[in-house]
């Protein structure tokens, strides 16, 4: 959610990058930066990234994850044919990637919320990669690093040539993307496009293994909206103080968009940051700061930040029901929430997702994090990293935090 970093000189080259899978081993083409010292330094900041904002940030584990982002372009269908996609992923000679266990166990990918990026997870994946857990961390479209640099100020994407250096490998339906002469315009970016490019970030990247998705918050609804429409991809779902149970964004969605746009602005405002960032905690005094409230906006410095969540409004939001969570049927699900969550309360909702998702040989497992808010995955890192690890490697969730069960 929220971070802080130091002014640095950089050079962009253009490299490719191999990143190797339990299954296979693929080339695709990333941008990349670094520092003039770019193999020693932990502080290098990426191009894409606005210097004079990610210098501010000084959180050494932000720090070192800004260093660790990289942009991969895919093909997404009727979106775009070289979207280039911003993430976090598992270094080469990690713990994650050396680990003689890691092969057996699916990769873990972590979705963040609304209007956030993949830097909510900087404290979390270096703890999963500590634990042999291969762990990825997307931007999907319209939030985060993900470039907006194809889409006009009316929302709409420009037309994108394809790329010979796109990703080599995928299905056929991201194959007809990639191959188009132009993208399908857009009006929106909403569930079906960032559903869209999910799917080609695991047919791209992953290479079709299957997969846990853990979200947090809306990217907890994101996670159960994706394992419905695509559960030939999931494995688990480790949700994290999931919302859902709402229908969209409501009435915002047919505001004009000058309104929208009025709104949007608002959403990068220090106050309204810092007020949010109040909220998301327990221990307020400790990580409620000034520089986490920096980490939390730093995306939001991008260009096309303010249209993309223009666009994300008029699409509606996601609409997930209790229908939409009985309709989950992976093997097994991972609940965590937080004691002292305040945004989402556990007394009303833990209960609500209990009943519905899906129960039987324990397929739905609950953790309560003690002394946590609406985070754990920044608040108390190293209880949901226990957590999520034995519900990954299959002992079960249960030791991660005070409480849990099984339905």
């Amino acid at each position: 959610m929220h971070h802080r970093s130091r002014r640095c000189p950089i050079v962009e080259r253009r490299q490719t990058l191999s990143i190797s899978s339990s299954s296979s081993s693929s080339s695709f083409s990333s941008t990349s930066t670094a520092s003039a010292a770019a193999t020693d330094s932990a502080d290098a900041i990426p191009a894409f990234i606005p210097q004079e904002f990610g210098s501010e940030v000084t959180e050494p584990a932000a720090r070192r994850f800004i260093a660790r982002m990289r942009r991969v372009e895919l093909p997404v269908e009727g979106v775009s044919s070289r979207l280039a996609t911003a993430f976090v992923g598992p270094d080469e000679g990690s713990p994650s990637s050396s680990s003689p266990s890691s092969p057996a166990l699916p990769p873990v990918v972590c979705l963040h919320g609304f209007d956030s990026s993949c830097l909510e997870f900087r404290r979390l994946e270096p703890l999963l990669a500590e634990r042999g857990i291969e762990c990825w961390c997307p931007d999907l479209i319209g939030w985060g690093f993900t470039s907006l640099a194809d889409f006009k100020a009316n929302g709409r994407s420009r037309p994108t040539a394809p790329s010979s250096s796109s990703a080599s490998s995928s299905s056929s339906s991201s194959s007809s993307a990639s191959s188009a002469p132009d993208a399908a315009p857009l009006s929106s970016l909403g569930p079906e496009e960032k559903r869209l490019h999910l799917l080609s970030f695991w047919e791209n990247v992953l290479k079709r293994r299957k997969m846990v998705l853990l979200g947090t918050s809306l990217g907890g609804g994101i996670a159960i909206d994706f394992a419905v429409s695509h559960p030939e991809t999931v494995e688990g779902l480790v949700l994290v103080a999931p919302q859902a149970y709402a229908e969209g964004i409501g009435p915002l969605s047919a505001a004009p968009r000058w309104l929208a746009r009025l709104g949007v602005k608002l959403l990068r405002s220090v106050p309204l940051r810092q007020a949010a960032n109040k909220m998301a905690y327990y221990n307020v005094e400790e990580f409620a700061t000034e520089d986490a409230m920096r980490v939390g906006r730093l995306h939001t410095h991008l260009p096309g930040w303010e249209e993309g969540n223009v666009a994300f409004m008029a699409s509606g939001g996601y609409s997930l029901g209790p229908e939409a969570v009985r309709a989950v049927a992976c093997a097994r699900t991972l609940l965590v929430w937080g004691e002292n969550d305040e945004i989402l309360p556990p007394a009303t909702l833990v209960e609500k997702f209990r009943e519905d998702l899906p129960k039987g040989n324990g397929r739905t497992e609950f953790v309560s994090v003690a002394e946590c808010g609406h985070c754990p995955h920044l608040e108390q890192p190293e209880k949901l990293a226990e957590a999520v690890a034995a519900f990954v490697k299959g002992g079960g969730g249960g030791g991660g935090g005070s409480g849990g069960g099984e339905s």
